[in-house]
């Protein structure tokens, strides 16, 4: 079995080597990127989302007991002659009632936005445990693969420069045997 490669570039190799192995410590970088990110925005909906929205239902909820009191002590102010206006007040309690029901509206939103997150977010964790697996041993195990391999025809590449070397130098001293004696000498 006497089988040759032709090996023109180990370097070409090894600097892929070297480019996977930063492509795997890039893929880290981002991946941990993302886990943080991922966690700062359920954290946002957890935390900041969660309680803002709740307040915002305790002032809108006052706001409208206020503007209620404002219309109940304005039409009290009602005399026989004249009977006040109460369209500011009535707006008043239009608009309290209104961001109260929006207020309302957003706590129900943030609930169901947080399940359907917690949801995204777990399936995007999945994805990204896979992308950590390559960083962490697919990408090392190809880089310590592609290093053997290098290895293996660097020790091949010398093995058959000798054997070439020696060839050639049998192949000289075969030529030089066959000239006539004459030639040899001078």
């Amino acid at each position: 079995m006497n089988r040759q490669v032709d090996v023109s570039s180990i370097d070409s190799l090894r600097r892929f080597q070297a480019s996977l192995q930063g492509y795997g410590e890039t893929v880290q970088d981002i991946v941990a990127v993302m886990q943080h990110e991922v966690h700062r925005a359920v954290e946002w909906f957890e935390q900041d989302r969660t309680s803002y929205w709740p307040a915002e239902v305790r002032k809108a909820s006052n706001r409208l007991n206020e503007a209620k009191n404002q219309l109940a002590m304005k039409q009290l102010k009602i005399d026989g002659s004249h009977s006040p206006s109460c369209y500011e007040e009535k707006k008043a309690v239009e608009v309290a009632r209104n961001r109260l029901r929006y207020a309302e509206d957003r706590i129900q939103k943030t609930r169901h936005w947080l399940r359907v997150v917690k949801q995204e977010v777990d399936e995007f964790r999945g994805l990204l445990s896979k992308m950590q697996s390559l960083s962490d041993y697919d990408i090392p195990k190809a880089a310590a693969s592609l290093n053997r391999m290098a290895e293996a025809l660097d020790k091949y590449a010398k093995q058959r420069s000798v054997s070439q070397g020696d060839k050639a130098a049998r192949v000289r001293s075969d030529s030089s045997a066959k000239q006539p004696n004459n030639l040899k000498e001078g």
